[in-house]
Order: C-alpha cells, then structure tokens, then sequence
C-alpha cells in the first residue's frame, strides 16, 4: 500500500470509528489546575457516569442576578462535589460562541459570568473565559445538550488558574475521545501492514 492509500484509509477509519458513536452523548466533566489556584487545589480529575459520578444540568431562568444562568454540578465519591456556573453577555443564557473577558457570577454586570467552585472553596473575585461548543435547549428552556471548556483564574490571579470543559448529554465527543479514535484507527492499519508484510 503506498503512502497515500495508507492515508486515505486510515481517516477511512478514524470516520467509520467516529460514525459509530454518532447516536452517542457524552457526559463528562474534566478539570486541572495549578498548584497555586485556590478552587482547583493543584488536583486534576475526571467525572463520568462510568465511575459513577453524578453530572447535573440546571437553570435559573430570569430571577434577578441570577438570569439565565446554567449550573452544573458534579458529584463523585471519592472527588467531592463540585459547581459550575455560566451566563452570556448581559444575563443572555450561553449560545455557541467565546465569552472572554469573563467575572465571578453573580456580579457580573453586563460581562459574562463563570464561577467554578467546589468542596467548600470558592472566590470573591475571578477572572476567566469559555467557550460553549454546544448548546440545546427544549421549548421550556431546558439544557437537553451542552458542551464548553472554560478557564477560570482565581481572585483574578493569573497564577491560580484551573481549566476545564463540561459535556452534558453532548453529541460533540471530548478531545480525548477523538484522539482515542483517531491512534486506535492508526493502530489498527499498522497491525494490518505487518500481518501482509509477515
């Protein structure tokens, strides 16, 4: 096989192992953080339903401060539990797109608002930003799917950073998933070559 037909096979691949998992969603929330930052703890972890984590979608509508947030929480045996909270620009609820410039919800003003908190540590202040992959809501408004990665620094202290991404019920699979796909694919080529060459 020369190199151009080893190429188009392998993302061949890749795609049919990517199509496979199509119907599929991910719930997942992730974080690390510096050894400094003051919510993070310097820790890094990963929550999923398959280590029997708990990862909630909830909303605060229009109640003041608090409009048109989206709140997550995540629980886990072992981890604790931790919150995450987004709002848009001028309390709109989170659509697609990047929100720099990010403050400590709920005294965001008119900024986009991000507070990751968690196991009895929180901010007064904060500065950050996130990004939302996904976002679908019911014509209640309620999450049915969303997916962000988000950057959070504590007390607005560049050196306290966490970052992290949240994925609830979302049909975009995580990085580590589609580079999972993407070597398992390049994998399998490579074990095909050396069977025909043998």
């Amino acid at each position: 096989m020369s190199r151009g037909s080893f190429f188009v096979a392998a993302i061949a691949i890749v795609l049919s192992l990517l199509g496979q998992r199509a119907d599929a969603t991910t719930d997942l929330f992730t974080f690390t953080s510096s050894p400094q930052s003051w919510v993070g703890h310097g820790l890094s972890q990963t929550f999923t339903p398959e280590r029997g984590s708990t990862i909630t979608a909830s909303r605060y509508f229009d109640q003041g401060a608090f409009a048109n947030a989206i709140r997550f929480n995540m629980s886990d045996s072992v981890y604790g539990s931790y919150d995450l909270e987004m709002v848009g620009v001028d309390g709109e609820f989170p659509t697609v797109g990047t929100y720099p410039g990010a403050t400590r919800w709920p005294f965001n003003g008119g900024e986009p608002g991000l507070n990751f908190s968690g196991n009895g540590r929180g901010n007064n202040t904060l500065t950050g930003h996130f990004t939302v992959k996904e976002s679908v809501l019911d014509a209640s408004g309620n999450v049915l799917a969303f997916a962000a990665d988000f950057t959070q620094y504590d007390e607005g202290n560049l050196n306290w950073w966490n970052t992290g991404s949240i994925y609830y019920h979302s049909s975009i699979p995580e990085p580590s998933t589609a580079l999972t796909l993407a070597t398992a694919g390049a994998a399998m080529l490579v074990r095909r070559r050396r069977r025909r060459a043998a």
